[in-house]
């Protein structure tokens, strides 16, 4: 559990790291909105694998926020 947290935790770190270099350097703070919905999806697609073999209802879980967070 304390291995897919952290996990979890480097991803969506590193990839908040990356979109802020790219919204300084575009000097344009508005495109990290859109990936908010996208670091979600990130995450429960992370806790999903590494917890695998994953039931029915985590995959519906894992779809609906897939379909949330590309809205």
């Amino acid at each position: 559990m304390i291995q897919t947290l952290l996990v979890s935790l480097a991803a969506i770190m590193l990839a908040m790291i990356v979109m802020w270099i790219i919204s300084v350097a575009r000097r344009d703070a508005s495109i990290v909105d859109p990936f908010w919905g996208m670091g979600f999806v990130l995450t429960t697609w992370l806790v999903a694998v590494f917890n695998a073999p994953a039931s029915n209802r985590v995959w519906l879980l894992v779809g609906m926020t897939t379909i949330w967070g590309m809205r």
